[in-house]
């Protein structure tokens, strides 16, 4: 009994083919993906890490810039014809009236007169043309450079000090100079700008985001917005520059912080120089977008591609199955060709050579079994004119009808 193949054996076969290629690629292209995408990730950040950097550096020579400002504000004030006589006589409606046009004209927020002895003559607070005199802040004498000036003190920077201080309801970052009349030392000029304007001053000039931290790292002014970041981890407050990631609202902000350096000396405050993340997530949510594609069509490529190498595979494969039904129906005519020069051809070649062996026998039986027949039917005639030679030819002739 012969059993045919099943029509769906090629099918089958050519799913076995193209799986494992297909599984194959798909493991390819996946582990592909991965390291670029993690390239690409490795780019991105240390391409946001040197903006960041590169941001610290610029807000680093804004703070200088400012210092050299205000030093030359300090050196002007403190050079006004008359402000030393005033100052050492103690007149301090005089000194307010004396200082007030030049904190207009120079747009100064903050100048503070102290005498010798200790003694503040004029605080003078500006808000473009709006001058207020405040009132005495009394702590301003005791501070260490308003006591180094007042000693006549001088170190490698020179005679003139820069401190960011608390003064009433703000932090202030001033510039306290000597004044003198003739070679004598008779007070101290402190000239400031507020945090808050300093801040947006170097924010404007970096288009990075600034925050001052006191030294318990406490933020002081910052140009985030309203809402000030959260303090300072003492793991933060560090000589060296620390990094860390800042969420205000729904913004994510990557920030770098250092030591505040002022006069070319580390102070011990520290300065936050923030950057938006949103580039950054950007950039990655560009390279998901032109991966996924990419993917998708090597994916689709990769699928056809062993689609096709199977069914050149399992073609003449498949036409041997059918030929070989074909013979075990008693169907001989087949003439397969050999497209290849592999394996399958050559299977495909014995497969004919076979074919060719069953036909020539077939017809060698053919041929012998009408010699037989010919030979009998002659044999019979014979025996039907000599009755005697009848019987020998007759088991012959039976086995030949058959």
């Amino acid at each position: 009994m012969v059993v045919s193949q099943r029509p769906a054996f090629a099918p089958r076969l050519s799913f076995k083919i193209t799986l494992p290629y297909v599984a194959l690629a798909l493991i390819l292209a996946l582990a592909t993906i991965y390291v670029v995408a993690r390239a690409q990730a490795v780019k991105v950040t240390a391409e946001f890490s040197r903006q960041v950097e590169d941001a610290r550096v610029r807000v680093a020579d804004s703070v200088v810039r400012s210092e050299q400002a205000q030093v030359s504000n300090a050196r002007t004030l403190a050079r006004l014809a008359g402000l030393g006589h005033l100052v050492r006589e103690g007149n301090a409606q005089a000194v307010t009236d004396l200082i007030e046009p030049y904190a207009v004209t120079q747009s100064i927020e903050r100048i503070v007169i102290v005498g010798k002895a200790g003694r503040v003559l004029a605080t003078i607070h500006s808000q473009g043309a709006e001058i207020t005199a405040a009132p005495a802040n009394q702590q301003i004498p005791k501070l260490p450079g308003v006591v180094a000036v007042l000693q006549n003190d001088s170190d490698a920077q020179g005679d003139k000090y820069v401190d960011l201080v608390r003064d009433a309801d703000t932090a202030v970052l001033y510039t306290i100079a000597p004044i003198f009349e003739g070679e004598a030392n008779v007070g101290a000029l402190l000239v400031g700008t507020t945090a808050p304007t300093l801040v947006e001053r170097w924010r404007g000039a970096t288009l990075a985001d600034v925050t001052l931290y006191d030294a318990d790292g406490a933020p002081l002014a910052t140009s985030l917005g309203v809402d000030l970041p959260q303090p300072l981890d003492r793991s933060l407050l560090t000589s060296q520059s620390q990094y860390r990631t800042l969420a205000l609202g729904s913004r994510d902000y990557g920030e770098i912080i250092s030591p505040l350096a002022l006069r070319g000396q580390p102070t011990t405050q520290y300065i936050g120089v923030a950057v938006s993340t949103a580039g950054q997530d950007g950039q990655f949510e560009q390279a998901e977008v032109r991966l996924l594609p990419i993917f998708g069509l090597g994916l689709l490529a990769t699928f056809l591609l062993g689609i096709t190498l199977s069914r050149r595979i399992t073609r003449p494969i498949t036409a041997l199955v059918r030929a070989a039904e074909g013979v075990a129906a008693g169907q001989l005519d087949h003439v397969l060709p050999v497209t290849t020069s592999d394996e399958i051809g050559a299977l495909t070649t014995s497969f004919n050579t076979m074919i060719g062996g069953l036909r020539e026998r077939e017809r060698m039986g053919a041929s012998s079994a009408r010699r037989w027949r010919g030979w009998c039917s002659t044999s019979r005639s014979t025996s039907a004119a000599r009755p005697s030679s009848s019987r020998s030819c007759s088991p012959i002739c039976a086995i030949s009808r058959r």
